[in-house]
């Protein structure tokens, strides 16, 4: 964070986000690990408070360790829910962040004029598709403390400066199709409840378009690739 006037505190929005660890970090060096912590649910904000001043002009670091709730509101971080071909309840859990509900997701500066850049990393069951903004940097395996099976770690790339309304991260079993028509990949998934085949007019139609906007306003598509997703229950009908 820019510190721009000398702070004893530090003030993220929070809804059902529960802080088990904090460190603060100054350009001198550690603040504390054992911040003050007050929660306000009516304004939906935690407060850090601290003994030590960070000065106006510096820099400062702000690391949590914080469990959430994959909750069924259709907000934040949530479980989306389909009956599969043989009828039976399956789960994926995807989010919608706007207009206010990344703070579900993970303590943030959850306005829309303070953007920020956002590497996402996600941990999920092997042979579940993870996505998010920004296409794949990197995946590894790791051994589930809980579990004691195999997962994966999915690290994406660094995403543009941007709002935390537009930040997506979604797991689940998922059907892909792709389209070459554009200059970087264009794709349509879908649960595998649905048959993936009705995407090819989506898909098709979104890489002509983007080539279009493309030439029509001479500005390129500042992303890598462009993921369209059929969420079965989404409460905004559609998002960017």
């Amino acid at each position: 964070m820019d510190v721009k006037q000398d702070s004893t505190s530090i003030v993220l929005n929070t809804n059902e986000i529960e802080i088990q660890e904090v460190e603060i970090k100054g350009s001198n060096g550690t603040v504390t690990k054992q911040p003050k912590i007050t929660s306000n649910k009516d304004d939906e904000t935690t407060t850090f408070g601290f003994e030590d001043t960070l000065k106006s002009g510096t820099k400062a670091q702000l690391s949590l360790k914080f469990t959430g709730i994959l909750n069924d509101n259709l907000a934040g971080f949530y479980r989306s829910t389909y009956k599969n071909k043989a009828g039976e309840t399956k789960y994926m859990a995807t989010t919608q962040m706007e207009p206010t509900d990344a703070r579900r997701a993970f303590p943030c500066f959850d306005e829309p004029a303070l953007k920020a850049k956002f590497t996402v990393t996600l941990i999920a069951d092997k042979g579940l598709t993870c996505l998010s903004n920004m296409d794949v940097k990197s995946e590894t395996e790791v051994d589930s403390t809980m579990s004691g099976s195999k997962k994966q770690s999915v690290t994406f790339n660094t995403t543009p400066l941007m709002s935390t309304y537009l930040l997506a991260f979604i797991v689940g079993e998922l059907n892909v199709i792709e389209s070459k028509n554009f200059r970087v990949p264009v794709r349509v998934f879908a649960p595998p409840d649905s048959d993936i085949e009705h995407g090819h007019f989506s898909v098709e139609l979104a890489a002509r378009t983007l080539k279009f906007y493309e030439e029509k306003f001479d500005s390129a598509f500042p992303l890598p690739k462009m993921d369209m997703v059929a969420i079965p229950d989404f409460s905004a009908g559609a998002m960017e």
